[in-house]
């Protein structure tokens, strides 16, 4: 997140960032027996700048593709609501 937050500083005059994780377990019975068990885990970050007096948002669940995030804040931030 600090990555996140240092890169948008450079280019936005306000930024914040969310992460959120989630967990997701499927069960599945057959004639009262376990048949099925599955585990899915995600992470995601979302990052809203404000920029020129705009806000722009971007989000990802590539936590490790911070370049792209900021750069979409900053794009969507042209056609973002004034601040």
């Amino acid at each position: 997140m600090e990555n996140i937050l240092a890169q948008a500083a450079k280019v936005a005059e306000e930024a914040e960032v969310f992460v959120v994780s989630s967990e997701e377990t499927q069960v599945q019975f057959e004639s009262n027996r376990l048949k099925h068990l599955q585990t899915k885990q995600q992470t995601s970050a979302a990052l809203r700048i404000v920029k020129q007096g705009r806000i722009g948002y971007a989000t990802t669940t590539r936590l490790g593709d911070s370049h792209n995030l900021v750069n979409n804040a900053v794009e969507t931030a042209r056609f973002g609501m004034p601040a």
